[in-house]
Order: C-alpha cells, then sequence, then structure tokens
C-alpha cells in the first residue's frame, strides 16, 4: 500500500515537475520580453525627461533675461517720465514769470511782432531817406548853380 502510494506520488510529481519547468520557461521568456520592453520605454522616457529639463531651463533663462529687460525699460520710462515733468514745471515756471514781467509793463523779452514793426518803419524810412538824400543832393547842386 505504501509502495502504491509513493509510486503514484513519485507519477504526479514527475508530471507536475515537467509542468513547472515548461511553465517557468515559457514565462520566464516573457518576462525577458516585458523586461526588455520596459527597459526601453524607461530610456526613451529618460532621454524625453532630459530634453524637457534642458528646455525647461532655456526658457527659465529666456524669461531672466526678459524680466530684466522689461526692469531696465521701466527704469528708463521712469526716468523719461520724470525728466518730462520736470520740464514742464520749469516751462510752467517760466510762463509765468512772462506773465508777470509782461503784467508790470517790464518786459525783459523783446515783442517780436513789435521789434518787426519798428524794423519795417526803420527799413521804410533808411529806403526813402537814401531816396531823399539823392534828391535833396541834387536840389543843393541845383540851387548852386542858380547862384
Amino acid at each position: 500500500d505504501l509502495a502504491i502510494r509513493n509510486g503514484t506520488l513519485a507519477e504526479d510529481l514527475a508530471k507536475t515537475g515537467n509542468s513547472l519547468q515548461s511553465e517557468q520557461r515559457v514565462s520566464g521568456g516573457m518576462d525577458r520580453v516585458q523586461i526588455e520592453t520596459l527597459r526601453r520605454d524607461f530610456q526613451e522616457a529618460s532621454k524625453r525627461l532630459e530634453m524637457l529639463k534642458k528646455e525647461k531651463a532655456k526658457i527659465e533663462s529666456e524669461a531672466i533675461m526678459y524680466q530684466n529687460l522689461a526692469a531696465k525699460t521701466e527704469g528708463d520710462l521712469r526716468s523719461l517720465s520724470d525728466a518730462y515733468n520736470s520740464l514742464e514745471q520749469s516751462n510752467l515756471h517760466l510762463e509765468n514769470e512772462v506773465k508777470a514781467l509782461r503784467g508790470l509793463g517790464h518786459s525783459t523779452f523783446p515783442d517780436v511782432e513789435a521789434r518787426k514793426a519798428e524794423a519795417r518803419e526803420e527799413a521804410l524810412k533808411e529806403s526813402e531817406g537814401i531816396g531823399d538824400d539823392a534828391g535833396a543832393a541834387e536840389d543843393f547842386e541845383d540851387e548852386e548853380d542858380a547862384e
């Protein structure tokens, strides 16, 4: 009885042992294929990650450059605005000073229109005088001849 049982167990073990080995061989081959596929996927993902890191660093560098440029431009604009406001204040001050001086009758600034009118009058007088002097000289000569 014991011998029959041992024989049956040995047969079962022989049958199961063979199928376990073939299952292990098949599953081992499938595992290798999966491992190789996962390894390739991992390498591709690693390369992609490195490329994205480089791209991120480049974009961050550009962003910093543009931030610095924007800060410089903003500073320049503030400086120009301050200079413009200062000029406006000086201009307003000078306009008020001119108005005050004109109101007092002490115009230290020549009135352009008045100067133009004076220049026209002088030019007319000189041009008339030149003609009159020539005429006066002729008249004087005529008077001398008459004597």
